[in-house]
């Protein structure tokens, strides 16, 4: 599981937010709840680019979970999903172009390899900020 592999645990989770929950954080979306649900939020776009399937706001920075407990485990399937779909591509799938629409509508192509690297770069980004 990608929580477990990035030190971003459920438990930690939980317990983090427990403690903060609510708090200002030093991040764009003003707490650590509303980061992690950035995070949630912007996976899931990423993978109806990649997927076809699946929804999502359109407000980067609304809030999909308050409950603490339904976040981690809408965090943990959205990371098995990703590791599902992650695993069906190959070595060409992954130098060909992918062609998707971005969040104001206008068509973008680019290399499947450079947009799963803006995506796994994206989540590190804002996980190192959970964890400052």
């Amino acid at each position: 599981m990608l929580l477990t592999k990035n030190g971003l645990t459920p438990d930690f989770t939980r317990q983090l937010l427990t403690y903060l929950n609510g708090h200002t954080a030093l991040t764009p979306v003003g707490s650590l709840h509303g980061t992690l649900n950035h995070l949630l939020l912007t996976d899931r776009l990423w993978l109806k680019r990649l997927s076809g399937e699946g929804d999502h706001p359109n407000d980067l920075n609304a809030i999909l979970y308050e409950d603490r407990m339904e976040l981690t485990k809408a965090r943990i399937a959205l990371d098995n999903r990703l590791i599902e779909v992650m695993s069906t591509y190959d070595d060409t799938a992954l130098s060909g172009l992918h062609s998707y629409r971005t969040t104001s509508g206008m068509p973008k192509a680019q290399v499947l390899a450079d947009t799963l690297l803006h995506l796994f770069n994206h989540q590190t980004h804002h996980r190192g900020q959970a964890h400052a």
